[in-house]
């Protein structure tokens, strides 16, 4: 997936959002599916996803040997 800034003026593709799109969402192969966002819909949309996925901490290489 890549975040694109664009520079021509067209709506946002969000439902419901009547302002205009500053940047697209496609994927890599660029088969022409594009998704224009504005500001407020990508930040919404970036903290509904930090919200639902929590990073998980690495385990460690090695095992602590407990003392007797």
């Amino acid at each position: 997936m890549k975040i694109i800034k664009i520079a021509y003026k067209t709506k946002c593709d969000f439902p419901g959002c009547k302002n205009l799109a500053t940047c697209t969402i496609s994927d890599e192969v660029d088969l022409g599916k594009k998704l224009g966002l504005c500001d407020e819909c990508l930040n919404s949309i970036y903290e509904s996803v930090a919200k639902s996925l929590i990073p998980k901490s690495i385990d460690a290489p090695f095992k602590r040997q407990k003392k007797l």
